[in-house]
């Protein structure tokens, strides 16, 4: 026995089809990858900082972070990329390294490798410094 959708059901049908294979278990991969690094806003950032949960992982370059000022206080790395990380950094034990960048393009690809490379706890700040600043949170410097 077959049954068709009403022809005003046809186009959640094709919103909702299941996706191949080949694109289910691509996602599943990444999901599964990036499960242990956690997205936070700029204020869930502060907030993180504010209470001395997280450290910050400033990952702008020094000239951008001399011109535009720093966040918080924090572990300033310099320009870094994902190729760059070979080992999570020292932070303080129980804190969730929050990972900074510019614009929030960079901050996900190193939070993915610090994870893997063995950081339990890894953030990055959605949107990345400029968000923070439209904000109007705190900046030193």
């Amino acid at each position: 026995m077959t049954i068709t959708a009403p022809a005003e059901m046809s186009w959640q049908s094709e919103l909702f089809a299941a996706r191949p294979a080949a694109h289910r278990s691509t996602s599943t991969a990444q999901s599964a990858a990036t499960s242990t690094v956690q997205q936070l806003s700029p204020r869930a950032a502060f907030q993180e900082l504010l209470w001395q949960r997280g450290t910050l992982l400033d990952i702008r370059p020094p000239a951008l972070r001399a011109a535009d000022g720093d966040a918080g206080p924090g572990v300033p790395a310099g320009s870094m990329h994902r190729a760059q990380v070979t080992e999570a950094p020292a932070g303080v034990p129980g804190r969730r390294i929050i990972v900074l960048c510019h614009d929030g393009s960079a901050a996900p690809a190193v939070a993915e490798a610090l994870a893997s490379s063995g950081a339990r706890q890894v953030a990055h700040v959605v949107g990345g410094f400029a968000a923070w600043r439209a904000l109007g949170l705190p900046v030193r410097g």
